[in-house]
C-alpha cells in the first residue's frame, strides 16, 4: 500500500461474490461448464444448477455500514478496483461525503450484458494484435498475421495433450482460457505466450504444464479436475449485475470463448440485476475514475462511460499493457492528479 495510507484502518472486503458449500449437481455442472468453452451447442446452466448466493447492492451496502457501526470507524474514501466499482457505488451511496476512486473499472450497470462481454472481447482481440505486433518481427514470425488470427488457430489445431503433473490433458479449451489469462499481465506474458501458440499442439511438457496452469488460474479449476464454487458464484454475480442479455451464436473456440460462453450463461439465467446507480451523482465526496487505455480485461471505454455517468468526477488516463495497475492509479493520485487523499 502506497505510504500516504499509513495512517489509515483500510478495510478489504471481497469482490461481490462469495464462495458457497456446493452440491454434487452444482460441482458437475461447473466441472462440465469449464471442460466445454467453446463447444458447440454447449446449453447447460451452471447458475441455474448452483444457484449460489451473492451480494448485491443492499446487502453490500449494508454490511459495510454494519462493519463501520461496529468498529466505530468513519468511512473516509472507497477504492473499488476492477469488478470492485460496483460495490464501491453501492457503498458510495452509504457514504455520500467520502471519497470515492473507480480503478479501471468493470461496465457501469447501465451497459446491456451483451455489450458489456462485446466490449471486452473487443479489447481482448486488440491486445491480442497489439502484442503480437510487438513481438512478430522479434520471434521472427509472420508479422502479416493479426494476433487474433494466431490464437484461433493455434486453438482449433491443439488435439488434448497428456502432461505428467496434471490429472487431465490440456485441451483446445484449455489453451483459448490460457490465452486470455495471460493478457493480465501481457506485458510480462507475451513473449512466453507467442512462442507457446507457434509450438502447439508440439510443446514440451513444461510449456504445457504452463498453458494448464495459466487456464486452472482463470477458471478456479484444482485437484482432479474440480471447479470451486467461486466460479459459479463468479458466474452468477457477473449476469445479476447487468441487464439486456442474448445468447450469443458463434462457437468458435477462439481466445473469447470464454466471455462467449459466460454471456450464453447469462443468456439462460437472468432475471434481474442487484446494482444500480440511483442517487450516486447526489455525493458530496470527491470521485477519481482512472482508466488504463490498454486494459484488455476492464476496457477504457467503461471508465469513460462512469465518468459520464458521475459528472463530477475526475477522469485520469494512463497506459498499462496488461490488467489495471492499482499501483499506477494510487501514485497518480498523490501526485496531485485526484483531488482526494494527499491529492491538491
Amino acid at each position: 500500500m502506497p505510504s500516504q495510507l499509513d495512517s489509515f484502518d483500510i478495510l478489504v472486503i471481497n469482490e461481490p461474490w462469495r464462495d458457497d458449500e456446493a452440491d454434487a449437481g452444482c460441482k458437475d455442472a461447473l466441472t462440465n461448464f469449464a471442460s466445454s468453452i467453446g463447444d458447440e451447442g454447449q446449453t447447460g446452466s451452471a447458475t441455474a444448477a448452483c444457484q449460489l448466493s451473492v451480494w448485491t447492492e443492499k446487502s453490500y451496502r449494508l454490511a459495510v455500514q454494519s462493519i463501520a457501526d461496529r468498529e466505530r470507524q468513519a468511512i473516509t474514501g472507497i477504492v473499488g478496483h476492477s469488478f470492485g466499482a460496483l460495490p464501491a457505488t453501492a457503498a458510495a451511496k452509504a457514504f455520500p461525503d467520502a471519497f470515492l476512486l473507480l480503478s479501471a473499472p468493470i461496465a457501469p450497470p447501465t451497459v446491456p450484458g451483451s455489450q458489456v462481454v462485446a466490449d471486452r472481447r473487443f479489447s481482448v482481440e486488440t491486445a491480442l494484435d497489439q502484442s503480437y505486433a510487438r513481438q512478430c518481427k522479434i520471434l521472427g514470425f509472420d508479422c502479416s498475421l493479426t494476433g487474433t488470427q494466431v490464437a484461433t488457430s493455434a486453438i482449433a489445431r491443439t488435439s488434448p495433450i497428456v502432461v505428467t503433473s496434471r490429472s487431465k490433458p490440456v485441451t483446445n479449451s484449455d489453451v483459448a482460457v490460457a490465452t486470455l489469462a495471460a493478457l493480465y499481465g501481457i506485458d510480462t506474458n507475451e513473449r512466453w505466450l507467442w512462442k507457446t501458440l507457434a509450438q502447439l499442439p508440439d510443446l514440451d511438457p513444461e510449456s504445457t504444464a504452463q498453458v494448464g496452469k495459466f487456464a486452472d488460474q482463470l477458471l478456479m479449476r484444482h485437484g482432479s479436475g474440480n471447479i470451486a464454487p467461486g466460479l459459479g458464484a463468479f458466474i452468477e454475480g457477473f449476469c445479476t449485475s447487468y441487464t439486456g442479455w442474448s445468447p450469443d451464436t458463434e462457437t468458435s473456440k477462439g481466445p473469447s470463448s470464454f466471455l462467449r460462453d459466460l454471456g450464453m450463461q447469462c443468456a439462460q439465467t437472468h432475471v434481474s440485476a442487484g446494482w444500480n446507480l440511483d442517487g450516486v451523482g447526489e455525493r458530496t465526496g470527491p470521485t477519481c475514475i482512472y482508466g488504463n487505455e490498454a486494459d484488455p480485461v476492464t476496457p477504457n471505454v467503461w471508465a469513460v462511460q462512469w465518468a459520464q455517468l458521475l459528472p463530477k468526477a475526475a477522469l485520469v488516463q494512463y497506459r498499462h499493457n496488461g490488467h489495471a495497475s492499482l499501483s499506477i492509479a494510487t501514485s497518480s493520485v498523490f501526485a496531485g492528479q485526484c483531488p482526494i487523499i494527499g491529492g491538491s
